[in-house]
């Protein structure tokens, strides 16, 4: 059913800031602006940046608000979501006709399926998207769950996802699963507490894919509160924290790993 993330939504409360901000992370100019809204286009998806006010449904604070999934066929998706207990309404967007996934259903994670984009996709690189220094996409969003068999059922059965990695890190008192969206991942990081276990899920952090990640730390060492270059949780990668400017988003870079001299 779903074949991409078209877009990733961050509500702020200070667009011109907000867009100087991620122009500096990307290293790339908005590809689209309007009075309430800001659109970069990455090698694998959209980041739309929105007024805060402007978004319903929206809690009015800044972060990450919308996940928008790409689906060949809006009815034949409408069609499985029924056949899998989904509930959802129709709705217009900031890009065409949508589905919009009822929050209890998705157990508020915010998701949205729209057609997959008549163009050659972001896929139009932009040209600073190359590099050493480069952000060339999304590599995963990360979603925080106290019930992590609630959301292997909603994100592997009933989204169709592809379960690509399960690992339970003791050190960390956390389980991370990653689910296959195109060339890009959902990560759930779960701590299982089952007097949390009816709570919502959280939309709650991306990471960004670097070409060079030594590269992309250097660029932004000199705009951003970085943390060092630390080994990631995956195999043969190395990430890194961006701990200030990203407008209420978690958010790390990621690039594989050098090997040591």
């Amino acid at each position: 059913m779903i074949k991409q993330l078209n877009r990733i939504d961050i509500a702020v409360t200070d667009l011109p800031g907000a867009c100087a901000a991620y122009a500096d992370l990307f290293g790339v100019a908005p590809h689209a602006r309007a009075a309430d809204s800001a659109r970069f286009r990455l090698a694998n998806t959209d980041v739309l940046l929105q007024a805060a006010g402007a978004i319903l449904p929206h809690s009015g604070g800044e972060g990450l608000c919308g996940m928008a999934f790409g689906v060949d066929d809006l009815e034949r998706a409408a069609r499985l979501l029924d056949n899998r207990g989904v509930a959802w309404t129709r709705e217009s967007g900031p890009d065409g006709p949508r589905l919009r996934l009822d929050s209890a259903a998705s157990h508020g994670a915010p998701v949205t399926l729209e057609p997959v984009p008549a163009r050659d996709t972001r896929r139009e690189a932009e040209t600073g998207l190359t590099g050493a220094g480069a952000v060339v996409g999304v590599d995963h969003l990360v979603l925080r769950s106290a019930n992590p068999t609630r959301a292997m059922a909603f994100w592997g059965a009933r989204m169709g996802l592809s379960l690509r990695f399960d690992r339970t890190f003791p050190q960390m008192g956390a389980r991370v699963t990653l689910f296959r969206c195109g060339d890009m991942k959902i990560e759930v990081a779960s701590r299982e507490d089952p007097a949390k276990a009816e709570q919502d899920d959280e939309l709650w952090g991306v990471s960004w894919r670097a070409a060079d990640i030594a590269g992309l730390h250097a660029r932004l060492a000199g705009g951003f509160d970085l943390s060092e270059v630390r080994r990631g949780l995956e195999p043969g990668t190395a990430v890194f924290t961006i701990r200030n400017r990203t407008h209420g988003v978690a958010t790390i870079a990621i690039g594989a790993r050098q090997l040591e001299a």
